[in-house]
């Protein structure tokens, strides 16, 4: 099998239509500017039955490769349609943008 391949979503404008279109088992992973997660967080979501499912999680380094990655403190949110998520997007992501489509 081949490798997997991200998306990189360039703009905000980007990400909300991925999210128009995305389907059930895809995601997007922001980089979060949450202080109450560890280097901001990361930011998930992806697309449920009910709306939007998002989950906020600590953004912590690996100590082998120095990368970012899910740490363990967690919150889930739920929204009912895109402008809620993307008002929450909109506040709580990095700037500049570091969105990606899995």
């Amino acid at each position: 099998m081949e490798g997997y391949r991200e998306k990189k979503l360039r703009s905000f404008k980007e990400v909300r239509e991925t999210l128009t279109h995305l389907d059930f088992d895809a995601g997007i992973r922001i980089k979060g500017s949450l202080g109450e997660f560890s280097e901001g967080g990361f930011i998930f979501l992806s697309k449920s039955t009910e709306g939007f499912t998002v989950n906020v999680c600590d953004a912590i380094r690996d100590e082998k490769t120095g990368l970012l990655v899910a740490g363990e403190k967690e919150k889930w949110l739920k929204f009912k349609d895109l402008e809620d998520v993307m008002k929450f997007v909109l506040k709580a992501a990095q700037r500049p943008l570091k969105a990606y489509l899995y």
